[in-house]
């Protein structure tokens, strides 16, 4: 197996699961809040 250098300036790589945390945050968070128009947003607020 081949080894890798780092440089110490690299910022380290993050990855999320994106698709199960908008699935936690749809279900996390009440259902009551809604747009002024009344479409769901929910979802997007427990992301955010």
């Amino acid at each position: 197996m081949a080894r890798m250098s780092r440089s110490s300036k690299e910022a380290p790589l993050v990855l999320l699961d994106g698709a199960s945390m908008w699935f936690r945050s749809y279900f996390g968070v009440p259902s009551s809040i809604t747009a002024p128009d009344g479409r769901p947003v929910n979802a997007l607020r427990g992301f955010l």
